[in-house]
């Protein structure tokens, strides 16, 4: 799917590509949505956003369900969205790449699986070294290491509406 249709449906940034000079507008329709629609279409944000299959996501949300605000802790505390945020990378796919290859170690186990959950204190190492290290209250950096100090949340939480997501699941 073309990356214009993936803004235009979710009306915001996805952050799949950083170098789209052309600013798409997003046109207010007037159609009525369904329940269904809505549901759907906070469950696809969501799973667009941490860039997820559908079975792997419905396994969080059945970890999950008695509680849907530990679904966003366990997709922030996966090894891709981790590193996503600690800003060393420019977007998740380009993340998912990085790990893919067997360039993460996690406290002196290699990795290549991106869904890995991380836990507070966890060192992870990465094999290549990464220039732009930037300062971060919820990481630590020392040379090729990166010090888990705490979890870091989604910013735009108010696009992401839970009950929409657990509501779609419950039918």
């Amino acid at each position: 799917m073309k990356r214009g249709k993936l803004y235009k449906r979710e009306q915001f940034n996805l952050g799949y590509f950083t170098n789209s000079k052309k600013k798409i507008r997003f046109s207010i329709r007037k159609n009525y949505y369904s329940d269904y629609n809505i549901k759907l279409r906070a469950k696809q944000k969501i799973k667009r956003i941490y860039l997820i299959k559908e079975k792997q996501f419905f396994n969080y949300i059945k970890k999950c369900f008695s509680k849907p605000i530990k679904l966003l802790y366990i997709l922030e505390s996966r090894l891709d969205s981790i590193l996503y945020r600690t800003g060393l990378f420019k977007t998740i796919k380009e993340v998912k790449q990085f790990i893919n290859h067997k360039n993460v170690i996690i406290n002196n186990n290699l990795n290549n699986i991106s869904s890995t959950i991380i836990k507070i204190n966890d060192i992870l190492i990465l094999k290549k070294k990464i220039i732009n290290i930037s300062s971060n209250k919820n990481f630590y950096f020392y040379k090729n290491k990166i010090l888990i100090l705490k979890i870091p949340f989604f910013k735009n939480i108010k696009f992401i509406s839970l009950q929409d997501i657990f509501g779609f699941y419950r039918k």
